[in-house]
Formats: C-alpha cells, sequence, structure tokens
C-alpha cells in the first residue's frame, strides 16, 4: 500500500498502513500533543501569575532556581533550533504545525518566568510545573518515535526532538525538588504536606515517616505533623466570617450558601481530579475491547507494536487512575475538614459572646459535636451528586453503541431504585423551650 503525500494533514488521529506501522498522524500530534496541552498552561499561568508576583520572598538562595533557569533556556534553544529546521522541511508542515512550535516556544517562556517566581515565592514545587512538564514529556514521546519512523531526510529532525525530550525531562526532575532547606525561618514551620512536590502527595510519601514511626515506636503529640495553616481553626473562621458578614441579604439557605462561597476553592480544586477519574474508569473497556481484538485478529497479532503500545495504554491509565483517585479524595478531605474547623471555631466564637444565663437555654456543645459532625458527613459525598450522573450518562451512551435503545432499560431501573429510596421529608417538630434554635439566631 502506498502512502499519499497528504495523510498526514489529517487529523486521524492514525496514519494509514502504508505510511507508518501504529501511529499518529502529524496534524494529530500537534493539535493533540502540542497545542491543547501549551495553551492550557498559558491559561493557567496567566492565572497563577498575578498571585505569585504580590506574594513575598519565601527563600534565601537563587541556587535552584538558577539551575531551573538554566535548564528551561536549553530546552529553548533546543526548541527553537528544532523550529529552524521544521520550517525547511515540507514534509513536517501541517495545519497545526506552525502553531504548535509557537505555543510550545511561548510555553516554555512563560515557564521560565513562572519557575523562577514559584521558586522564589512559594514554599513547595510548582503544581503546573511539575504537570506540564510530565505530560509534555510523555506527549513528546510519540512525537520522536513518530520522526524516527518517517523517512531518513527528516533524521536530524528527530535527534533534534529527542533532545527536545530528555531536556523536557530534565525540566520536570528539577521542578519536582524540594526546597524546603531552603526557605526562610518564618516559613520552614510550614507543614511537610503543605512542602510536598505533587507526586509526595498524590502517593502520600510524605505519611511514611509519620508511620514509620508508629510501627517503631509509641506516637506523642510531637511526633504528630504540622497541620496544613488553610486547614486550621483560626484560618478557616475568618475566611467563613468574612463571607459571613459579607452575606447579609442572603435569607434562603444561608448557611450553605454562606459556606460554599467562603470554601469556594477547595470545593472546586476536586471538580478536576474527578473528571479525570471518570475519563480513565472508562478507558477500561476501550482497552479490554482493543485487548480482545488483538488476541484474536491474527493481523494485529502480528504487528509487533501493537502489544508493547497495549502495555503502556494499560500503565497510562491505572497510574492515572490512582493519581486522580488520591488527588480527588486528598481535595475531599480536606474540603470536609475545613468546614468543620470553620464551624466549631465559628460557634466556639459565638459562644463566648454569650451571658453565662444563656446557657441554660442554648445547646451549644451540641452545635459543636453532633451538629457539625452530621453536616459534615453529607459533604462527604458532594462530588459524587453530580458526578455519579455524569458516569451513567457516559455509561448509557458507550451501551447505547453496542445495544441501542434496550441500554435505556437499566437506565430506568436505576432511576427509579434512587427515587425509591429516597426519604420523604417530614417537617420537625418546634422545641417548646426554643432548643437550639436561638443559638442559631445567635
Amino acid at each position: 500500500m502506498s502512502c499519499p503525500s497528504s495523510s498526514d494533514n489529517v487529523f486521524g488521529p492514525r496514519v494509514l498502513e502504508g505510511c507508518r506501522p501504529f501511529d499518529f498522524t502529524l496534524l494529530f500530534e500537534d493539535a493533540i500533543f502540542a497545542v491543547l496541552p501549551a495553551g492550557m498552561f498559558l491559561l493557567l499561568a496567566a492565572c497563577r501569575l498575578p498571585s505569585l508576583i504580590r506574594a513575598p520572598i519565601k527563600v534565601t538562595s537563587h541556587r535552584l532556581a538558577t539551575w531551573k533557569l538554566g535548564a528551561l533556556v536549553v530546552l529553548l534553544i533546543f526548541q527553537l533550533v528544532n523550529l529552524a529546521f521544521q520550517r525547511q522541511i515540507p514534509l513536517l508542515h501541517t495545519q497545526a504545525s506552525l502553531a504548535a512550535s509557537i505555543l510550545q516556544l511561548l510555553a516554555v517562556a512563560a515557564a521560565a518566568l513562572l519557575s523562577w517566581l514559584e521558586d522564589q515565592r512559594s514554599v513547595r514545587p510548582s503544581d503546573l510545573m511539575v504537570l506540564y512538564f510530565f505530560v509534555a514529556t510523555i506527549l513528546a514521546i510519540p512525537r520522536a518515535r513518530t520522526l524516527w519512523l518517517l523517512s531518513p531526510a527528516v533524521k536530524v529532525q528527530a535527534i533534534l526532538w529527542t533532545f527536545v525530550t530528555i531536556a523536557t525531562a530534565c525540566v520536570l526532575c528539577l521542578e519536582s525538588i524540594h526546597k524546603t532547606q531552603l526557605l526562610r525561618l518564618a516559613y520552614r514551620q510550614s507543614s511537610k504536606e503543605h512542602t510536598s512536590s505533587f507526586w509526595v502527595r498524590s502517593f502520600f510519601i510524605w505519611v511514611l515517616p509519620l508511620f514509620q514511626s508508629g510501627y517503631t515506636s509509641i506516637l506523642a503529640l510531637h511526633d504528630m505533623p504540622e497541620v496544613d495553616h488553610d486547614l486550621q481553626g483560626e484560618s478557616a473562621e475568618n475566611r467563613l466570617h468574612r463571607a459571613w458578614s459579607k452575606s447579609q441579604h442572603i435569607r434562603k439557605y444561608k448557611l450553605v450558601r454562606v459556606t460554599f462561597r467562603a470554601y469556594l476553592w477547595p470545593f472546586v480544586s476536586a471538580v478536576v481530579p474527578r473528571l479525570c477519574l471518570t475519563a480513565f474508569k472508562f478507558c477500561q473497556p476501550f482497552l479490554i475491547s482493543a485487548t480482545i481484538n488483538f488476541l484474536s485478529d491474527a493481523s494485529t497479532a502480528e504487528n509487533p507494536y501493537y502489544g508493547p503500545s497495549l502495555v503502556g495504554a494499560f500503565v497510562l491509565t491505572y497510574l492515572g487512575m490512582a493519581v486522580s483517585t488520591a488527588a480527588y479524595w486528598r481535595q475531599t478531605f480536606r474540603f470536609n475538614t475545613t468546614i468543620r474547623a470553620g464551624l466549631i471555631s465559628l460557634i466556639y466564637r459565638q459562644t463566648n459572646k454569650m451571658n453565662a444565663a444563656e446557657f441554660k437555654q442554648e445547646s451549644s456543645i451540641t452545635l459543636m459535636g453532633t451538629d457539625v459532625e452530621r453536616i459534615v458527613r453529607h459533604f462527604w459525598s458532594i462530588h459524587e451528586a453530580w458526578a455519579g450522573p455524569v458516569d451513567v450518562a457516559i455509561g448509557v451512551f458507550l451501551l447505547a453503541r453496542q445495544l441501542g435503545i434496550t441500554s435505556l432499560i437499566p437506565a430506568v431501573i436505576s432511576i427509579i431504585v434512587v427515587l425509591a429510596t429516597i426519604p420523604v421529608s417530614k417537617s420537625p417538630a418546634q422545641p417548646k423551650n426554643g432548643g437550639s434554635n436561638g443559638f442559631r439566631r445567635a
């Protein structure tokens, strides 16, 4: 089978077998592997820069920042040389090749500025930098493979892109280095979780020293790690109190609305990991289907690239599931812990303002214990409330591709079961002596 001249200038995503065995098209790689991550990084970096500019300097040395900046400069030089050679080879020209190269150059230039500010004004490695260069490293590998599989005319381009991939991996390693020893004394008391990198937090590596101490000795109070500042009662209470004071006009569901307004970022931060978890979960049926086809079809079994590609896809899928699950539940736990700390601290402040005679009628201890725990318990599955219907809708869509209209039957049964298990709300009886309602009005 011959390879048409325009076979790489279509979205694909898979190129014709006559061109390269089991490979993506160049246009697909330019659009999805370059334009999409670089564009998202530039957008998020623009949102992150203002807060970093206003933050104070937290480190005592520029040594680590200089190494990071040097690695980014080397990466930028490799990408510039790669762009110069790419413009001279018509075989590599696609509808998105120039945009992809320019966006990647802008992303590295923005990363240089962001890296310097993050190193000087943040107590931990930048999650945005780590995630972007991790994704960029992973996506640069298939691009390098494509260039090596092309004609010998692009061998220099393949070598240059290999250097780009190696430089990107080096930047990732440098951006993941902790800087606890370089922090000023005022910031060295931060919790281990707060100063850890994205990978240490995602795999809960920062908890291992505590587990080791617990297995070898009896834990004491001084062995417990410092609690993150955002989870402490003072910080959580101040945010909730400010939101409450600005919401005097709200009459209906005031506590719920004020709580979400005060802790909006802890709530929103779990949305993206939950969506990633959904995406990785639904990758499994496609991988299983591809594996069955690989084992049953002789033509795919003879392809030397198909099997290793499936193994890599399984590794990336389950690694993504592990990381997204950890990030999702970590942010969910932080959201619930912040709510508990804020409510209990606010109730405690209000209790201190009460007269001694009011304690005979007010049940503040009940509010601080039972009522707060009941509120927090209902927030554990708050993200599942919107993610569950999304998962069901995607599952029904995938079933409809295989079974047609009959796929609606399990969906209808599920909806009926959910409606049948919803408890019927009853109006609570009014307490005779006011109970804890007087405290709530206070």
